[in-house]
């Protein structure tokens, strides 16, 4: 079963497909719709609906959460993997290995696997500070990793997409950005301007439409923001095969 878990190291890619792939090279990020993607499946198809269904019990859950108290000043999301077990639901691994999603992780990654797959809703938190993944940081597990999030609803920057630095993932042919690494695990806002003088930045937001795609490398330098509305999104992982191995690999793949 393992075996399987991996990608073949390539395949032929559409128009669509390459246009993504040179995208998330150059910028480290990429966005697409869903009918521009998937060619075989409409948007207003089955699997859109059953994973949109899929977010129920978590808006039970936030609604709870406000019913019964104000949620903890730090907390500012809850995830699918707070409510069920650590096994993704079945309509989101059934996106995860689409083929069109297949052939962007393997040219992108080569030999990879599925990490991670889980549903988030993000809300308004208590809290004016920014924590956790709020700061600039570079995700830690890989030189080089591709995240897919599936926008279930319009977002704009009241939902506090992500935003991310085009041209700073570690891989790109920007090396003042790509080079770059804090001392600590966050990134300071002076180390950004400091960033500002040696090169020209570019920060974009993760927005969308509903049914938006986006691709993100998130060794590039990037940050989430404050939602004054909810957002939902689906969310993928997908790391180099090489990490592949008992303290890297979650659970639900050992099922």
């Amino acid at each position: 079963m393992q075996k399987n878990m991996f990608f073949p190291k390539s395949l032929n890619l559409t128009a669509i497909e390459k246009s993504i792939l040179n995208q998330l090279r150059y910028f480290g990020w990429a966005k697409i719709s869903w009918d521009h993607l998937f060619d075989e499946i409409p948007f207003d198809s089955l699997l859109f609906q059953s994973i949109k269904n899929d977010f129920k019990p978590l808006i039970k859950a936030r609604n709870n959460l406000f019913s019964i108290d104000c949620p903890s000043e730090a907390q500012y999301y809850i995830s699918s993997r707070d409510i069920y077990s650590t096994m993704p639901s079945g309509n989101l691994l059934q996106l995860a290995f689409m083929p069109s999603i297949s052939r962007i992780v393997i040219s992108y990654l080569a030999n990879s696997f599925l990490y991670d797959a889980e549903y988030w809703l993000h809300f308004k938190s208590n809290s004016t500070v920014k924590t956790s993944a709020q700061l600039w940081h570079r995700d830690p597990e890989a030189k080089k990793m591709l995240k897919i999030f599936l926008l279930m609803h319009d977002v704009d920057s009241s939902q506090g997409p992500t935003e991310i630095i085009s041209h700073s993932h570690k891989t790109s042919p920007n090396k003042v950005l790509s080079k770059f690494q804090s001392s600590k695990i966050h990134i300071s806002n002076l180390d950004i301007d400091k960033l500002k003088n040696k090169t020209e930045l570019s920060f974009e937001f993760m927005t969308g439409t509903t049914g938006t795609i986006i691709f993100l490398d998130t060794s590039a330098i990037h940050r989430g923001g404050f939602c004054e509305n909810d957002r939902l999104v689906s969310y993928m992982c997908f790391l180099p095969k090489s990490l592949f191995c008992e303290h890297k690999y979650p659970s639900w793949i050992r099922l």
